[in-house]
Parts: structure tokens; C-alpha cells; sequence
């Protein structure tokens, strides 16, 4: 180690002082970077969750769920139901209708397609879509 003598001060306080100065560039580049990275990273929420928008056919139609309750007869069964409720806009098949009304009223499915308890004289529960707010 070749070390010089210094004159007004010694040497470990001017190597300390070097020190402190580099540490506090250090600390600065960090704080930039870590203030630079929050700013992106609400940027990029922004942008994801901030700007997207739902598409619909109409969009000053907005369509409010509702439910009634209907009797069930012999000649009405629930694929009655389904076709007149059951609009092809809000669910992609009478199965999933009907899965619906089966979920809403607790009534067992066997085979897929049979239902259990939704027997003639029995009321239930059938979700229908409006564009009439009640």
C-alpha cells in the first residue's frame, strides 16, 4: 500500500469522506430506480384494469337480472321455461339454463339432463333478464 501524507487531514478521514459520498450516490441511484419502477408499475395497472371497457351489442341497453316464480304443469316443464326465459344473449344453452334454475332451486339432475323434485304443481324460481329497471 503506497500511501501518500496529507498535509491538512489524514488519510483514512479523506478515504471516509470518499466513502460517504459514493454510499449517498448509491442510496440516490436506488431511490430514482425504485421511485421510476412504483410509477411504472401503477402505470401498467392503469393502463390493464384502468382502461378496459365491456363491449355489448347496444350499449345504451343495459339488461338487469330478475326473478318470478312459475307453477309447474304437466305441460309446462322446464324446457318450457327455458325457452321463454332463457335468452340466448345471456346463456350460451337451455343446459345451462336449466342448470341455473336447478342451482337456484336446489333441485337434483340425474342422467344430465333429468331433474329430480321438479315434478307437476311444484312452483319454482326462473332468472329472466330485463332492460326495465324495477
Amino acid at each position: 500500500m503506497n500511501r501518500t501524507p496529507v498535509i491538512n487531514g489524514s488519510y483514512y478521514r479523506i478515504r471516509a469522506e470518499r466513502s460517504r459520498k459514493c454510499r449517498e450516490r448509491q442510496l440516490r441511484r436506488y431511490y430514482t430506480i425504485a421511485v421510476c419502477g412504483a410509477g411504472l408499475v401503477v402505470l401498467l395497472c392503469f393502463l390493464l384494469f384502468g382502461l378496459r371497457t365491456k363491449a355489448s351489442a347496444d350499449p345504451g341497453m343495459k339488461y338487469y337480472k330478475y326473478y318470478t316464480c312459475v307453477l309447474l304443469t304437466s305441460d309446462k316443464d322446464l324446457n318450457y321455461y327455458a325457452s321463454v326465459y332463457g335468452d340466448r344473449q345471456h346463456y350460451r344453452s337451455t343446459e345451462s339454463y336449466i342448470a341455473e334454475v336447478c342451482d337456484i332451486n336446489h333441485i337434483g339432475v340425474e342422467d344430465g339432463y333429468e331433474t329430480v323434485n321438479a315434478a307437476p304443481g311444484n312452483y319454482i324460481i326462473v332468472p329472466y333478464y330485463s332492460t326495465e329497471l324495477r
